[in-house]
């Protein structure tokens, strides 16, 4: 299945913060599934949780149901290595 959720514009020079981009690849389905550990819609919590997250969508772990494609991987690194803006 591919993903349809959002639409990312190209990196080139476009800052990557969490509200502009990263928080629209996360979809309501994947929010509710992690609910119990952090909120995927939280800059706070996103940010503390930068690195594992990467590890798993990366892996192709999350979201269990359709992982992401190389570009919203890609997006989520540059955001990481930019300082992860809000």
């Amino acid at each position: 299945m591919e993903q349809t959720t959002t639409t990312t514009p190209p990196l080139g020079n476009t800052p990557i913060s969490f509200e502009g981009q990263i928080k629209a690849l996360f979809r309501p389905f994947d929010r509710n599934s992690m609910l119990s550990r952090f909120d995927l819609w939280s800059y706070t919590d996103v940010k503390a949780w930068a690195q594992p997250i990467y590890e798993q969508v990366s892996q192709g772990n999350m979201p269990c149901d359709d992982p992401w494609s190389q570009d919203y991987i890609d997006l989520f690194k540059a955001w990481m290595d930019g300082g992860m803006q809000p």
